[in-house]
């Protein structure tokens, strides 16, 4: 950033380890700045979005989080947190839109499968999709926090766990 302060991809970088380091005060001027620089930037647009979502501000959040989903680059981070908003007010098929985009743009991102093998998981018809998006999640990411209760929950579907029909439990 000091190097080349006219660069908004670098505020959006320094800005995104400091929110990892648990530093996300010290990372808001930083996504502001790089959307000021570059306001159609999906990712600063995804960095404000994350802002407003820390700041208690959901709708705001949403708003720039879609926002960050429709430009010529849309964001996959920006499409997972809309689809944690969607889920989060009981939108499923909102949701689930919102997380397929995010797979679509990045599939390597593991929680955007968690979260889709969960959501898949509430509706029988969609056993196998949640099948696949659990196994995904745990190939990407085996020892994730939570892996013992999605092995758990893959056994149930797969009609290996205590929940199966005929199985006296």
């Amino acid at each position: 950033v000091a190097a080349d302060p006219a660069t908004a991809v670098f505020r959006i970088n320094l800005a995104d380890a400091l929110t990892a380091d648990g530093r996300a005060a010290e990372a808001q001027p930083l996504f502001e700045e790089a959307y000021r620089l570059q306001p159609d930037l999906a990712e600063a647009q995804r960095g404000l979005g994350e802002v407003a979502l820390r700041n208690g501000d959901r709708e705001g959040a949403a708003r720039w989080f879609e926002k960050s989903t429709t430009g010529p680059a849309p964001s996959a981070r920006g499409a997972n947190y809309l689809g944690y908003l969607r889920s989060q007010e009981g939108d499923r098929q909102g949701a689930i839109r919102a997380y397929e985009q995010a797979l679509e743009l990045d599939p390597g991102l593991d929680d955007v499968d968690r979260s889709l093998g969960i959501l898949y998981a509430q509706e029988p018809a969609d056993r196998a999709r949640a099948v696949r998006h659990l196994e995904q999640s745990l190939t990407l990411a085996p020892d994730q926090p939570g892996a013992r209760q999605l092995r758990r929950l893959l056994e149930r579907l797969r009609g290996k766990g205590r929940n199966r029909p005929g199985s006296g439990s």
